[in-house]
């Protein structure tokens, strides 16, 4: 790209140049001749250029908007950290996916759905707790090829109607 004549420059304290070239809506810092941060105008787009790293800093909010879509992309990780709490709206269908695992750490957890809910997992769920309450106001299924029920103490099954116990042989001890 040849090289323009500026409108206007100015040389920071730092030893930053700010340039705005003629021909060009945009501003160019400079260290050393290197452009280090670009603002490129035009438009109804604008675009921030860095050859490294870019940190916004503000000592109140910080607001995002985006009329359509908006999208981020780390190269490798990606860090979000709230002080407070953290809230994630989505007007739509909402997805996650790992390429490897997903860990989920909390003192407290609800998970609400007002239609249904589903648990698929591959090969096993296990689930460890003091306390494991299955309620709702119809039956409870549980099927499976082997299932036990297996206490240290007494194992009570209690029905206001009948208990119906179907097999090949019922056994007893």
């Amino acid at each position: 790209m040849p090289t323009l004549p500026l409108v206007q420059s100015y040389r920071t304290v730092g030893g930053y140049e700010v340039s705005t070239p003629t021909g060009r809506d945009c501003v160019i810092i400079k260290r050393g001749g290197a452009v280090v941060f670009e603002i490129v105008l035009g438009g109804p787009n604008m675009k921030l250029v860095t050859p490294g790293n870019l940190e916004i800093q503000a000592g109140g909010s910080i607001t995002m908007t985006a009329g359509s879509n908006m999208t981020t992309t780390a190269g490798a990780a990606m860090n979000t950290t709230s002080g407070g709490n953290s809230q994630l709206n989505v007007g739509g269908r909402l997805s996650v996916n790992a390429g490897v695992g997903t860990s989920l750490s909390t003192a407290d957890l609800t998970v609400t759905s007002s239609r249904q809910a589903a648990i698929d997992a591959g090969n096993s769920l296990t689930i460890k707790a003091k306390k494991v309450d299955v309620r709702s106001d119809t039956d409870v299924h549980i099927e499976g090829k082997d299932i036990s029920i297996v206490g240290d103490g007494e194992v009570k099954v209690k029905a206001t109607k009948n208990i119906v116990l179907k097999g090949q042989k019922i056994l007893q001890n």
